[in-house]
């Protein structure tokens, strides 16, 4: 038993989203706030509205375990697993940057093992992961296994400093591990540094000649998805600063758990318009 939820061998999952939670200590022009975050947190709110059978694996401190309290008020299922330390980070806004964020890690969990996934098969496991170390290459690999692997690259792009900073670095490893992952998530400062390329239909078709079939590329101005044959593209509505957090989580999760039985181009206008109206208030996707 975990967070209220048993988790049964016969379950049949749609999608497990596995990431980190994240304390958010949210800096916008002086004025504090601290909440829950993370990719995993803002990821598991879309499924529930698009009907998904799904679960969250996270990870975090015993006495932070009260950043779950959103998950129970909202019945979603999630099996947290108690760690050492909680991933905390800082996000600073401020207006004469243009609000582009400037994050700062505090402190991070502990990786996640195999042994730590209870979900033998399930159409789609979704590594929501913040930063580099947190899941496992060798996961990957594990988890295609047991269903079609979807990854946001942030895992393996964002490195830490001494200082706690986070600088992107391309990954090293991207030829050995991306013919396992089946859909791919990247905003475009990250796709950049993937490929080295600047243009979105370059940037895909690289990706997808790594061995990726759907890449999902994310901008201010909207979502861009491809396969090997159509790039589609849906506009965001205009948001507000608040607003902007999680954008690319709710984006993928979306595009993600409407794919489990809807068409490529049909889940990219889903993604956009669900993307839109949480973009609109800070916090989750709430309907």
């Amino acid at each position: 038993m975990a967070g209220g939820i048993c988790l049964m061998e016969n379950i049949k999952y749609d999608m497990v989203i596995i990431g980190h939670m994240s304390k958010d200590i949210v800096i916008i022009d002086g004025k504090t706030e601290v909440c829950s975050g993370g990719s995993a947190y803002y990821a598991a709110f879309p499924p529930k509205y698009l009907k998904v059978n799904f679960l969250v694996i996270t990870k975090l401190a015993l006495e932070d375990y009260y950043l779950l309290e959103d998950f129970w008020k909202n019945a979603i299922p999630v099996f947290p697993i108690a760690d050492k330390y909680s991933t905390v980070m800082e996000d600073r806004f401020k207006k004469k940057d243009g609000y582009v964020r400037k994050s700062t890690v505090i402190s991070s969990a502990s990786p996640f093992k195999l042994s730590e996934i209870p979900v033998e098969k399930a159409q789609i496991f979704y590594l929501a992961g913040l930063m580099y170390g947190e899941i496992p290459e060798n996961l990957i690999v594990r988890l295609e296994e047991r269903g079609r692997v979807a990854l946001d690259i942030q895992v393996f792009l964002r490195h830490i400093t001494a200082k706690g900073e986070i600088v992107l670095r391309d990954w090293k490893l991207k030829r050995k591990y991306l013919p396992y992952i089946f859909y791919l998530k990247a905003d475009m400062e990250e796709a950049k540094i993937l490929t080295g390329l600047d243009k979105i239909d370059s940037i895909a078709k690289y990706i997808i000649s790594l061995g990726v079939k759907e890449v999902i590329i994310t901008d201010k101005n909207g979502v861009h998805v491809s396969d090997s044959r159509n790039t589609y593209f849906y506009p965001f509505e205009a948001y507000s600063i608040e607003g902007r957090q999680g954008r690319g989580d709710t984006c993928f999760s979306s595009y993600l758990g409407a794919r489990i039985s809807k068409s490529i181009e049909e889940s990219a206008k889903i993604s956009a318009e669900i993307t839109g109206r949480k973009l609109k208030k800070k916090g989750p996707y709430s309907g």
